[in-house]
């Protein structure tokens, strides 16, 4: 299925010395509920020494973003790898 989406903002930075990368986005479901996300991505050599991919993915209504967007930011500010 096709989701209209769109990329509000992407930034990378750096927390405990390794790059974080933070997306902002828009996506409309198939249901037609609008929400907001922020991403967070992170990579990281496993012991195995394989590659490993951690995401973080926070979420509000659209409709709702104003009053939960500091929240959101919040909790997306937290997630870091170890």
């Amino acid at each position: 299925s096709v989701r209209p989406a769109k990329l509000i903002g992407a930034r990378e930075e750096e927390r405990r010395g390794r790059p974080h990368y933070v997306f902002e986005y828009y996506l409309k479901r198939p249901d037609g509920r609008e929400i907001r996300n922020i991403a967070v991505i992170a990579a990281s050599q496993g012991a195995s020494g394989e590659g490993e991919l951690f995401t973080l993915t926070v979420l509000a209504p659209e409709a709702e973003w104003e009053n939960k967007r500091a929240e959101c930011e919040r909790m997306a500010a937290t997630f870091r790898l170890l």
